[in-house]
């Protein structure tokens, strides 16, 4: 059966939608199956549809246009489904916090980094009024941070060139989809420099320096995804 009490309510912010539904009638072994909604939206002079999938029974429409069209549709999946990462909802249990209040969470380790939907709730609670929940979706590439580079490695040849490396970091993320970003420091001087390989070939300014140490970081590029987050610096790495 299709989803029921298909509404839209409008909260009187401009440009902005709530989109609720409750599930389907006579769901059989509920119990052993989660229900996936698919809702399609589009202007009403065009004629292609824009899709999302959720296992949500509401959406948030932000920069609504005047006259659109909504409809939405259910499927029953079997918990047990192939779906890499988070198969359910999760209260977070890691927040992040900046002077005593939560800005973030680590969510446990997801198998797959790349083009998956990821539903976001934030909700809160206050002695003076209610406060509406907030639903947010991402696309998990937009907003991993990377582990940084691990295992540097620093090799001075003829006294000038010297041979930077590093390993990929840790976890699911394609080598191609990484741009690093190397702080070089030459005795006193420090500069920063990017590169898009896992090495770099770099020359002294000097043949009387005394010391030479970089670091790294990592974020994922543009060709991967919207605006990558740096990673942290990795551990110093030097030659004297």
């Amino acid at each position: 059966n299709p989803p029921q009490d298909f509404e839209i309510v409008d909260p009187g912010y401009l440009g902005y939608l709530y989109l609720q539904w409750q599930p389907p009638l006579s769901l059989d072994d509920f119990d052993e199956c989660v229900v996936e909604y698919e809702l399609k939206y589009r202007n009403i002079d065009s004629e292609s549809w824009t899709a999302l999938k959720r296992r949500f029974t509401h959406f948030c429409q932000g920069n609504a246009q005047m006259d659109q069209k909504f409809k939405v549709r259910g499927q029953k999946l079997h918990i047990g489904h192939h779906y890499k990462g988070l198969d359910h909802a999760l209260e977070c249990s890691d927040y992040t916090k900046n002077n005593e209040k939560n800005i973030g969470c680590r969510f446990p380790y997801l198998e797959s980094a790349d083009y998956k939907d990821f539903y976001i709730c934030v909700n809160g609670s206050s002695e003076s009024k209610p406060i509406r929940s907030s639903y947010f979706v991402f696309q998990l590439q937009n907003i991993v941070k990377p582990l940084p580079p691990d295992y540097l490695s620093l090799t001075v040849k003829n006294s000038e060139e010297i041979i930077l490396r590093w390993d990929l970091p840790r976890g699911p993320i394609p080598a191609r989809c990484f741009i690093y970003e190397i702080e070089l420091t030459e005795d006193d001087t420090t500069w920063v420099t990017t590169t898009v390989a896992n090495e770099m070939y770099i020359t002294k300014t000097s043949k009387e320096s005394q010391q030479f140490c970089f670091l790294v970081r990592s974020k994922v590029n543009m060709y991967c995804s919207d605006d990558g987050i740096w990673s942290e610096w990795s551990k110093e790495q030097c030659w004297k």
